[in-house]
């Protein structure tokens, strides 16, 4: 989101905020960036961590400054989502009644109305990896469809950089529609201002052209992830992608010789094999959301082998399709348990804790107040002007009393908004120093304040 405001005022770097006072030079600089920004030693600003694919989108028009019009963008894109799973159906040559059962599939899957509520990019790389591959196989037919094809990989990959991973089945595609060097050259040069876009910006926020804000990210990968990955795998798909899904997939995989089922295949494996081996998969159940872009591809395999079955066993097309609604209407009940089972539209909610601890804070606190903080620091920036000390940050034994003297010395107010999940970690300020802290109370559901003594 902040990223998104700098991108609509024509900016692509923030002022570091820092509290006034000669006693705090003592302290990193660094200490002060809020999530969602990294620090720059070589002037002073702050750089966005994340892709700009999302911050663009939400940049137009000023989308970002509403609650309403954030909210319809989401929706406008859980929609495409669906209409292009439709198509894309289509064009694998499913009958409607199965197209209607993948695209129910999806679209009831928890993991998939929660990234479609929440402002992260997951929905929009789904959505964007869908009408890839949708225009992947129209672009035999023409020029267009091919430089439309490239153009918005090149954005998919500027919204999230591991969506690289859609030219394995987008090659697969072209190879298996012959398509010329006249349609893949179309498709390169449509591709390029996203490319231009991505080395100017890396280049720009972090000084390499095939730089990052998130550091060094194959340190975040290992073999060691592999095995707890792959048995969390089988234990949420089980409801992030529910009933005959997986098994109808899995029996449908195994018919390589099928154009279509080596299409899917080169869309699913990619992803479930590139996040097998990340730290982050295997924590919780919506960390699914890493693989939510090869879902549609689970559910088009699916439907495609249950027609299959469904032709064979079914006396008449009629009968077929009451089949493939009566899947679609189940998967849809169990898709409507587990939301609720999950509070999927009650962590929609839980996300306005943000806004409200940030209100609280404006309300109640002095206006040069440093606010310590690591979760909510992103929305410390977007709702406030406070200056924001990132406690997961600083090294406590060294730094701690430079922060609380110099705070002394400047007579400046030092208060702490912390999530319950920070203040029961091993390495929580509150639990190191807890005799430092003075409880002010709870100021959203489940986050409270504490002010230093």
């Amino acid at each position: 989101m902040n990223f998104a405001r700098l991108l609509s005022e024509g900016s692509v770097t923030e002022n570091l905020r820092l509290p006034e006072g000669d006693a705090f030079r003592a302290l990193p600089k660094g200490y002060f960036q809020p999530l969602g920004f990294t620090y720059r030693e070589s002037d002073g600003r702050l750089s966005p961590t994340y892709p700009m694919g999302l911050p663009l989108l939400l940049s137009v028009g000023g989308v970002c400054e509403s609650e309403f019009g954030m909210r319809m963008v989401y929706a406008l894109v859980a929609l495409l989502a669906c209409l292009g799973l439709w198509l894309l159906g289509k064009e694998l040559g499913l009958a409607p009644p199965w197209r209607f059962y993948a695209v129910a599939i999806f679209a009831s899957s928890p993991l998939f109305l929660w990234s479609s509520l929440i402002p992260m990019s997951d929905a929009l790389a789904s959505c964007q990896a869908i009408w890839v591959l949708l225009l992947a196989l129209q672009a035999k037919r023409s020029s267009g469809w091919a430089f439309a094809c490239g153009f918005l990989v090149g954005w998919a990959v500027l919204t999230r950089p591991s969506s690289v991973l859609l030219f394995v089945p987008l090659v697969v595609a072209l190879l298996q529609a012959k398509a010329g060097w006249r349609r893949l050259a179309w498709g390169t040069l449509g591709g390029m201002p996203a490319f231009v876009a991505f080395l100017w910006g890396n280049w720009t926020f972090y000084g390499d052209a095939f730089g990052s804000g998130y550091g060094d990210l194959w340190a975040f990968f290992s073999w060691d992830y592999l095995v707890p990955t792959v048995f969390h795998y089988g234990e949420t798909m089980l409801f992030a992608m529910f009933g005959l899904v997986l098994p109808a997939a899995f029996l449908g995989s195994l018919n390589l010789r099928c154009p279509k089922v080596l299409f899917l295949w080169a869309w699913i494996l990619p992803f479930f094999g590139f996040y097998a081996f990340y730290v982050f998969t295997s924590q919780t159940w919506w960390f699914l959301r890493f693989v939510l872009l090869a879902f549609p591809g689970l559910a088009l395999m699916s439907a495609n082998w249950l027609e299959g079955v469904a032709t064979r066993a079914a006396k008449s097309s009629r009968g077929e399709a009451w089949l493939a609604l009566g899947l679609a209407g189940a998967s849809v009940a169990v898709g409507c348990y587990w939301v609720d089972k999950l509070n999927v539209f009650g962590e929609q909610a839980f996300e306005r804790r943000y806004e409200i601890e940030c209100q609280w804070a404006v309300e109640n606190l002095a206006a040069d107040t440093i606010v310590v903080c690591m979760q909510s620091s992103g929305a410390f920036y977007y709702y406030t002007e406070f200056p924001v000390f990132r406690w997961d940050l600083a090294d406590w034994d060294a730094d701690w009393e430079l922060l609380r003297d110099a705070a002394l010395v400047e007579g400046v107010p030092v208060v702490a908004v912390l999530h319950d999940f920070e203040v029961k970690r091993e390495d929580s300020i509150l639990r190191r120093y807890a005799d430092r802290w003075e409880l002010l109370g709870p100021v959203a559901e489940r986050v409270s304040a504490y002010r230093l003594r």
